[in-house]
C-alpha cells in the first residue's frame, strides 16, 4: 500500500501538541479497530469443518464489509472534496489507498464466496486463505486510518476553521443511513473511553429523535458491560 509519512517521533512533555480540535476520524476509527479485532478473531477461530460455525463468521464477514464500504463513499464524498478545495490533489493518495480497499473486498467476497460453496475437504484450506486475505488488508487498513489521523486531519486543521470542520463532519453524519448509523455506533462506543463515550452519546442526544435515541440506548445494553452504562447515562 502507498504511504505517507507519518513521523511517530514522542514529543518531549513541554511539546506534547494538543488533541484534535475536531476529531473527524476518531471516533469511527476506533469502532472500526474493534471490528477488525473482532472479525479476525472470529476467521481465526471458526471451525472451518462445522458448517453452522462458517455461516456465522461469512454473514459477519459480510456485514462488516458492508460497513466499511459505506465508510470508504461516504469519506470520499464529504472529507476528499474538502480537502481538494483547499488543497489541490490533496486527497489524491487517500483516493488511491481507497481503491486498493475495494479491491480488497472484492477479492474478500470471492473467498467468502467458495468458502460457502466449500465441500468438507476443501473448507479448511479456503478458510485459512480467507483469514490470511483478511489479515493481510487490516494490517494496511491499521495504516492508512493512522495516517488518515495523523497526517490529514491536522492537514484539516491548518485549511479549516473548528466551525467549518463541525459542519463537514456533521453533513457526513446525516447521510448515514439508520441500520448503518447504529451498526457504526454499535462499534464505536464500545471502543472508546468514558469521556469519548460522553461526548458521542451526548451529541446523539441533542440530535436524535427521542424514539431513535432510546434505540442506541438499548443498543449500549447489548455491548458494553452494565455498569459502563450506568455511568455514561448518569453522565448526560
Amino acid at each position: 500500500m502507498q504511504s505517507l509519512a507519518i513521523d511517530t517521533e514522542v514529543s518531549p512533555p513541554s511539546r506534547v501538541p494538543a488533541l484534535p480540535r475536531v476529531d473527524l476520524y476518531g471516533g469511527v476509527h476506533r469502532g472500526l479497530r474493534l471490528g477488525h479485532t473482532k472479525l479476525l478473531t472470529r476467521l481465526g477461530t471458526t471451525s472451518y469443518n462445522d458448517r453452522a460455525s462458517v455461516e456465522r463468521a461469512l454473514d459477519e464477514l459480510e456485514a462488516f464489509l458492508d460497513l466499511a464500504s459505506l465508510h470508504l463513499a461516504i469519506e470520499e464524498r464529504h472529507y476528499h472534496p474538502a480537502l481538494e478545495a483547499r488543497s489541490p490533489h490533496g486527497s489524491e493518495l487517500l483516493h488511491n489507498q481507497h481503491r486498493e480497499h475495494e479491491r480488497s473486498f472484492a477479492e474478500l467476497r470471492r473467498l467468502a464466496a467458495k468458502l460457502s460453496a466449500a465441500t468438507a475437504e476443501t473448507a479448511p484450506v479456503i478458510g485459512r486463505a480467507l483469514y490470511l486475505r483478511y489479515a493481510s488488508f487490516v494490517a494496511d487498513d491499521l495504516a492508512h486510518m493512522a495516517e488518515e489521523e495523523l497526517v490529514i486531519l491536522p492537514l484539516f486543521h491548518a485549511l479549516y476553521s473548528d466551525e467549518e470542520l463541525a459542519a463537514i463532519q456533521g453533513k457526513l453524519v446525516s447521510e448515514i443511513p439508520p441500520r448503518e448509523k447504529l451498526e457504526f455506533f454499535r462499534l464505536m462506543l464500545p471502543a472508546s473511553n468514558h469521556e469519548q463515550r460522553v461526548v458521542q452519546l451526548s451529541g446523539l442526544k441533542r440530535s436524535l429523535p427521542e424514539p431513535a435515541f432510546q434505540a442506541m440506548v438499548r443498543a449500549l445494553h447489548e455491548v458494553m458491560p452494565e455498569n459502563d452504562v450506568r455511568a455514561l447515562l448518569a453522565a448526560i
